[in-house]
């Protein structure tokens, strides 16, 4: 009889969801109805600052299958989108600050009929010359809201060492300034949530988020009631991508105003035009970058001026920020070190989270810098890579010794491995001397990235989890983390299982709920694995505590020293004393309390806001891009053609759902590198349609090659740190340089798009 294989973790088991998505069974948002149900609109400003004169519902108020149209005067609660700093209303007052900024809300039998009241109501403004750009922010003199002087939204420092006198005797000093445009999350699911009031007034809501519990706190906030009294509840998410941590708060609060007034359910999704146009994307961003070397190569000193574009309003551009001014040197040992990060206010839709979380931006500068100093020290680009990179007692720009699980070193070189670097610089040489009119290249970019909230986290660094056993050994559990598609439920699953030392296919997660789980934060910053993993272990153990006590007083055991649960059963000094269902069985009928909640918190992080120093974060993962690109000269478009991504993310849960998350992300990094450009008029985004905006295709993004680098992280559950976002951020850079390699061409605006491969070619 072949023995059972029920080892959990380290295995690439089937996800859990995938029959259903395949089958195209997962209920969504919109596959959602209630009897009665009604939609909801938005009537939305059409400029990016203004001042409101008037405003005129009568007409839209009387077509015929409108219920109700709401404004600012008619929200029970405060008219805000609580998110940091609490500076944004969810309706209009007075005064405009962005295109499609929210004015009214319109409940109606149809989206139809929606459309044509939202045509019918009329606005008299005073329009004011908006402002739409980090550079006329900084220059501005009015302010875009009188909340915030100079329009800084939040500032940021680090400071440490001498910079001054390092860059006065550095053997080289090297200075750029880079930019990057909006990326647009691409969600296969737009922004949608269904409100309606349910048992003893609880108003519920059914969503697409990365956080209920913000949801819930909006949702309150605009009500003027108890948290108590709303109940969120995750449906299937179709993607998010940072894109689903703040606005989803929005949509709740607009479908729950309309619930509370027209006293029946209300859906309401957004359209993929009017999710473009008005939801958050990544910040687009303005770096000053100085970085000094000495004659060998070794990076001593660097000074940085790092600019968000926020929007018009602070949402989460605070947090953004911060975690960018964090890794803005990269994975590098520098002693020398001044930043200065600035988010900046303007006339536009706020930006928000997006994987990378506000590091894709300076990474492009940081490891741009990297190259053109490896070219003029007339050192290889691996090379002086490896030469600075962490290593076990490296302090980080923050003054923060690193200690263990420290791969960067390690994806170097088994990238450089995996890439057959050298035979392919060698090769690429060789065809550029064969053809006129292609050209290809090779790059690398390294890169870390803290996993977790980190240090400016502060209440939202937590975990809950509630994990019941029954009485036929099968196990379920439920987190404050959510699935947006990642695998999350998959890999939980597989801690779950792992922790009992049962199979796999016993544990079963439900649903996500405000009703079933305390707040545990967004699922963002890579933290659902570390902070949901180790709750469930927290529970677990109580569990098996339990059923351990039980045994003892049941006379089964006479210590409750060295007990086993692994293998589907329960050992005592190595010797089988019984199945677990069978244990759990007796346990049931002994009345043991078979259901645990847990709550988890990462260890103590410092951080001095008035300088930068302390521990940022509990750990760091780490990453290695390697690229061959071949650049068509008649069209000047970029083509890749193998891309390896060398990652480092402690012991790995499932192999097959982490080489997913890198081909998927390599994607997106690819997207923001060559193809996502956003094009504004007067605030207004132009590019809000797939059509307009553009996406790589699989025909667009080469062979993707997943290299896995496993260095165990002691706090971890099984060793396993946090990956998610790491496999995007560091592309734009790792493209750049092989464009350069290619062509000598050096790129400092993304995306590299044709026309900004062509202009750079002709300045040149």
């Amino acid at each position: 009889m072949k023995k059972e294989n029920i080892k959990s973790v380290g295995r690439s088991v089937k996800r859990i969801d995938a029959e259903e998505k395949a089958r195209g069974t997962s209920l969504y948002v919109d596959d959602i109805k209630f009897p009665g149900m009604l939609y909801a609109g938005v009537f939305r400003s059409p400029i990016a600052s203004g001042t409101i004169i008037k405003l005129d519902i009568t007409k839209a108020k009387k077509v015929k299958g409108i219920v109700t149209i709401l404004t600012y005067k008619d929200i029970p609660g405060k008219n805000l989108v609580p998110v940091v700093f609490n500076d944004q209303p969810l309706l209009v007052e007075k005064e405009i600050r962005y295109v499609g900024e929210p004015i009214c809300l319109i409940a109606g039998e149809s989206k139809e009929i929606i459309k044509k009241a939202i045509s019918l109501i009329e606005l008299t403004v005073k329009e004011r010359k908006p402002v739409l750009s980090i550079k006329e922010s900084l220059k501005s003199k009015k302010a875009v809201n009188p909340e915030y002087k100079d329009n800084i939204l939040q500032y940021y420092p680090i400071e440490r060492g001498k910079v001054d006198k390092i860059f006065k005797k550095a053997h080289l000093i090297i200075e750029n300034e880079y930019e990057t445009n909006y990326q647009e999350h691409a969600y296969l699911e737009t922004q949608g949530m269904v409100a309606l009031e349910e048992m003893n007034g609880i108003m519920t809501l059914y969503g697409s988020m990365q956080c209920p519990f913000y949801v819930q706190e909006g949702v309150a906030t605009v009500l003027g009631t108890d948290y108590s009294k709303v109940s969120v509840k995750l449906m299937t998410t179709g993607g998010a991508f940072g894109g689903k941590e703040d606005v989803p708060s929005i949509i709740g609060e607009i479908a729950a105003l309309l619930s509370k007034k027209t006293k029946r359910p209300i859906k309401f999704t957004l359209s993929r035009e009017e999710d473009i146009e008005t939801m958050s994307k990544r910040h687009p961003s303005y770096t000053k970058y100085r970085s000094a070397f000495d004659k060998d190569g070794k990076l001593v000193g660097v000074d940085i001026d790092y600019y968000l574009d926020g929007g018009a309003y602070s949402t989460l551009s605070p947090i953004v920020l911060w975690r960018g001014v964090i890794h803005a040197i990269g994975p590098y040992d520098c002693g020398n070190v001044r930043i200065n990060g600035y988010a900046m206010a303007t006339n536009k839709v706020p930006s928000g989270a997006y994987r990378g979380f506000g590091t894709p931006q300076i990474i492009f500068a940081a490891e741009t810098q990297m190259d053109i100093a490896a070219e003029k020290l007339g050192l290889d680009p691996v090379k002086i890579r490896e030469k600075n990179c962490f290593k076990k007692g490296s302090i980080t720009s923050t003054g923060q010794v690193l200690k263990e699980s420290i791969g960067i070193l390690d994806t170097i070189k088994k990238g450089k491995k995996s890439f057959n670097y050298s035979e392919r610089k060698k090769n690429t040489e060789k065809f550029n001397k064969k053809h006129k009119n292609l050209k290809r290249g090779v790059g690398v970019a390294s890169l870390f990235y803290g996993v977790g909230l980190g240090a400016r986290g502060g209440p939202l660094q937590k975990g809950s989890a509630l994990v019941s056993l029954f009485k036929d050994g099968s196990v379920q559990f439920s987190v404050g983390t959510t699935e947006m598609g990642q695998g999350m439920y998959t890999v939980l699953s597989q801690i779950t299982a792992e922790s009992f030392g049962i199979s796999f296919e016993k544990v079963h997660a439900t649903r996500i709920s405000t009703e079933k789980v305390s707040d545990s934060g967004p699922t963002v910053a890579s933290r659902a694995t570390f902070i949901s993993g180790n709750a469930i272990k927290v529970a677990v153990k109580r569990l098996k505590k339990n059923l351990t006590e039980f045994m003892f007083k049941e006379k089964i055991i006479n210590s409750m020293k060295n007990i086993e649960f692994k293998n589907n059963n329960v050992y005592k000094n190595g010797k089988k004393l019984m199945s677990f269902t069978e244990l759990a069985m007796k346990a049931w009928l002994g009345r043991v309390k078979m259901i645990e909640a847990s709550w988890y918190l990462p260890p103590e992080t410092t951080y001095d806001i008035k300088d930068g120093q302390g521990d940022a974060y509990v750990t760091y993962s780490y990453v290695t891009n390697f690229v061959e690109v071949e650049i068509d000269l008649r069209t000047y478009r970029t083509q890749v053609i193998d891309l390896f991504s060398s990652e480092e993310f402690g012991n790995v849960i499932n192999p097959q759902l982490a080489e997913g998350q890198i081909e998927g992300g390599n994607v997106q990094g690819i997207g923001y590198a060559l193809f996502e450009n956003t094009v504004l008029s007067k605030g207004k985004i132009l590019t809000n349609s797939f059509s307009t905006y553009t996406i790589p295709t699989i025909l667009d993004v080469g062979e993707l090659h997943p290299v896995i680098v496993e260095k165990k992280f002691k706090e971890g559950p099984f060793g396993a740190k946090g990956m998610g976002e790491m496999p995007l951020m560091g592309i734009a850079p790792t493209i750049g340089n092989a464009i350069y390699n290619a062509i000598g061409t050096r790129l400092y605006k993304v995306p590299f798009t044709p026309v900004e491969v062509y202009e750079e070619i002709k300045d040149r």
